[in-house]
C-alpha cells in the first residue's frame, strides 16, 4: 500500500505537469489523464476484494510507470509561457473562485459515495457469478472514466460553438454548473431506470476536469500542486463516509443538498467570472 501510494503521488505530480503545462487544451488533457484513474480504482477494488495476489507485479508496474511519467520533471526544459485561457488578473477575487471550486470538489466527492446504484440494471440478469461480480464492480468505474474523459472535450467543443463568448474559462464554469444540475435531476428522478442513472453518473463525473482546469489556471506554474489540491479535497470528501453512511430517504436528501451546493458554487463562480470579464 505504501509503495502504491508513493507511486500514485509522483505519477500525479509528473503526469499533471506533462499534460497540463505545455498544451493549450489543458482541460481536455487533464480529463484524459485523470480518467484512467477511475478504471484503476475499480480494478484495484475488484482484485483486492477477490483475493487475487498480484503484489510483485503491482510493485514493479507502479515503479516503472512512476519513473517514466516523471521524466519531464527531471529535465530542465522551461516552456516560454504557460497557457491560461484568460489574461484577466483577479487578485482577491481569484481567491473566491478558488474557494468555490474547492467546495464544489468536496461536496462532489462526498456525493459520489451516495450515488444510486440503479445503473446496474444495464448488466441484465446475473450470468456466471464471477463474470457478473466483475462487471458490476467495474461498471461505475467505466461510467466515471467516460465522464472524466469527455468532460474536458465538451467544454472545448462548446467554447467553439458559442459565438459571443470564446473565453474557455467562462464556458468552463457554465458547463460545470449546468451539467451538475442536469446530473442531479437525472439521478434523483431516475429511480430504477438504469439509463437515466448511468447518464446522470457520466455527467456527474464530467465536472472533474472542469474544477481541475480552473484550479490549474490559478496556479499555472504549479500544475502538480493544482492537482494535489483537488486530490486532498477528494480525500476530505471521503472522510465523512467513515463515520456516517446514510441510507434510504436520508441518503437521497443529503445527496440532493450536496448537489445543490455544488451547483451553486459553480454557478456563482460562473456569474462572478463572466461579470468581471465583461468589465475588461
Amino acid at each position: 500500500m505504501v509503495v502504491c501510494a508513493f507511486a500514485n503521488a509522483v505519477l500525479h505530480a509528473g503526469g499533471c505537469k506533462a499534460v497540463m503545462e505545455p498544451g493549450k487544451n489543458g482541460l481536455a488533457s487533464g480529463g484524459v489523464f485523470i480518467s484512467f484513474g477511475a478504471l484503476g480504482v475499480g480494478l484495484g477494488d475488484y482484485l483486492g476484494s477477490n483475493g487475487i495476489s498480484i503484489f510483485p507485479w503491482a510493485v514493479a508496474a507502479v515503479i516503472v510507470i512512476a519513473v517514466l511519467i516523471n521524466l519531464p520533471v527531471f529535465d530542465h526544459i522551461s516552456y516560454a509561457e504557460n497557457y491560461v485561457s484568460s489574461g484577466t488578473a483577479y487578485d482577491a477575487k481569484e481567491n473566491v473562485l478558488l474557494i468555490l471550486c474547492l467546495t464544489a470538489v468536496f461536496v462532489r466527492s462526498y456525493g459520489g459515495f451516495l450515488l444510486p446504484a440503479g445503473f446496474k440494471g444495464l448488466l441484465g440478469p446475473a450470468s456466471g457469478e464471477t463474470s457478473y461480480v466483475f462487471r458490476s464492480g467495474m461498471l461505475p468505474s467505466v461510467l466515471g472514466f467516460i465522464g472524466k474523459f469527455a468532460g474536458g472535450f465538451m467544454v472545448i467543443l462548446l467554447s467553439k460553438l458559442v459565438k459571443q463568448r470564446k473565453d474557455l474559462r467562462a464556458v468552463n464554469y457554465m458547463y460545470g454548473s449546468i451539467s451538475l444540475l442536469v446530473s442531479a435531476v437525472l439521478l434523483l428522478a431516475a429511480g430504477q431506470n438504469p439509463v437515466l442513472c448511468a447518464a446522470g453518473i457520466v455527467l456527474f463525473h464530467s465536472v472533474m476536469p472542469v474544477t481541475l482546469y480552473e484550479i490549474y489556471c490559478m496556479f499555472p506554474n504549479n500544475p502538480g500542486f493544482s492537482l494535489g489540491l483537488t486530490t486532498l479535497l477528494l480525500f476530505a470528501g471521503y472522510l465523512p463516509t467513515v463515520v456516517f453512511r446514510p441510507e434510504g430517504l436520508q441518503r437521497t436528501v443529503i445527496l440532493a443538498v450536496l448537489m445543490t451546493v455544488g451547483v451553486l458554487c459553480l454557478g456563482f463562480a460562473a456569474a462572478g467570472y463572466i461579470k468581471d470579464a465583461g468589465k475588461e
